[in-house]
């Protein structure tokens, strides 16, 4: 996303213009859908201690109600809200665009950042869980188990533009990668220990090469995987 005013790339997680200082709605611009302003209600932006204002947006086929911060434009969606706003809002592709998908990862390592802390709830005042969005965006969330997501300036708009480039997609891709590999280790582990053993010349079991110490091509292997795993 681009500043409007001079056309400098905005920081990621951020919505104000580093160059000119232009604070941009960006993540209200980006649903495309119709946005009304609300009164104050009661909730807190963990941000900056202002009282959020509720918003009203079309979710597919019917409208809720979110919350945003006036000053540094954090939305504060309930329970099952922000899966439903980009469910409605973004096209999903049948594969994974990686040129824009690395743009999105490029333009986060990018971004200077501010120090991480934990928030608290805009509603129950405990401190929320800091979590990657769909596990391996690198989108760092904030969740309260009981009330919601806290989304940062700029964030929703880094999730629609992740989701819009296949990222659902290229993350199920890594779990499955990781799963294989998972299950490549315990099986070579299971062989290591006698669980099965790998054959070779009559009469002989075990991985070839291995010596009494048990330091043979087996458990070469799997330091291997558990290098990658890790």
């Amino acid at each position: 996303m681009d500043c409007r005013n001079c056309g400098a790339p905005l920081p990621a997680n951020d919505n104000v213009c580093v160059y000119c200082k232009t604070r941009h709605d960006v993540d209200l611009q980006s649903l495309n859908k119709p946005v009304s302003a609300g009164a104050e209600g009661n909730r807190i932006c963990p941000r900056c201690e202002e009282k959020l204002t509720a918003l009203r947006v079309t979710l597919g086929s019917h409208k809720a109600t979110i919350d945003r911060c006036k000053s540094c434009l954090g939305i504060f969606f309930d329970p099952g809200e922000l899966e439903e706003l980009v469910d409605a809002s973004v096209k999903k592709p049948d594969q994974v665009d990686y040129r824009r998908l690395n743009k999105v990862s490029h333009n986060r390592r990018l971004d200077g950042g501010r120090a991480v802390r934990y928030l608290k709830c805009p509603v129950c005042r405990e401190l929320m869980n800091r979590k990657s969005y769909k596990t391996s965006s690198g989108i760092i969330i904030d969740i309260c188990r009981d009330h919601g997501v806290w989304l940062d300036g700029g964030e929703l708009n880094e999730i629609m533009h992740w989701t819009h480039a296949g990222g659902e997609i290229h993350a199920e891709e890594k779990k499955r990668e990781r799963q294989h590999l998972e299950d490549t280790r315990r099986s070579i582990q299971s062989m290591a220990t006698g669980g099965t053993a790998y054959t070779h010349g009559a009469g002989n079991r075990g991985w070839p090469g291995d010596d009494a110490a048990g330091l043979g091509i087996g458990a070469v292997i799997g330091f291997i995987i558990r290098s990658i795993l890790d």
